[in-house]
């Protein structure tokens, strides 16, 4: 965990930096506009690091994060979305690995704001994939492999404003607490840029 802090806190500046940085360079009036949600369908696309915490971190190092979701808005400021992702984490052995894929229901705010930029803060519940192998540890073949589907939770915030006129720019933060029964309960935190179209 101590040897990706470096890449985990240079990830932070460029996603806190990449939302502002872009979301400027546009003057359109009739641009994407995040402040009002209501009635909006959005698709969006997202990568970056997905970072193991915890005891989970102890065996598991950061690796990439992607996923997907389309979202609604049922409010001037709420977003309603569902979402499937992918997290792989490699291990401190050779042929040890983990991934998580869940699927989320989550809801996320945008707080008023009379920029371009706007802030928000979500979260949300949904069913884990949990897997884990160990091979050629004691010799040639596979010593564990084990997947487990558990319910989880996630927690988080970040940046978006307008790049064109259906489109927006973000990056984010979300913590993922995971409950297993066989496997181990796990966390992970992710630092994501996204891209989102109005559909």
């Amino acid at each position: 965990m101590r040897r990706n802090l470096p890449l985990i806190l240079l990830a932070a500046g460029l996603l806190t930096a990449a939302g502002p940085a872009h979301a400027q360079r546009y003057r359109y009036r009739e641009a994407a506009q995040p402040r009002n949600l209501e009635g909006r369908t959005i698709a969006t696309v997202h990568l970056g690091i997905s970072s193991p915490s915890g005891s989970f971190g102890d065996v598991f190092n950061s690796g990439l994060g992607f996923g997907g979701s389309i979202g609604y808005g049922v409010s001037r400021r709420v977003m309603l979305s569902l979402g499937i992702s992918h997290h792989d984490f490699g291990g401190d052995f050779p042929r040890d690995d983990a991934s998580m894929t869940p699927v989320t229901f989550d809801a996320d705010y945008a707080f008023p704001t009379r920029g371009r930029i706007v802030p928000w803060l979500g979260g949300g519940i949904g069913m884990y994939r949990h897997s884990e192998t160990v091979q050629d540890l004691f010799g040639p073949g596979v010593d564990f492999s084990d997947d487990e589907t558990a319910f989880g939770f996630n927690l988080g915030a970040g940046l978006a404003g307008p790049v064109g006129r259906s489109t927006l720019l973000g990056g984010g933060f979300r913590f993922h607490s995971v409950s297993g029964d066989r496997l181990p309960d796990s966390a992970f935190f992710t630092l994501q840029v996204g891209l989102g179209f109005f559909l």
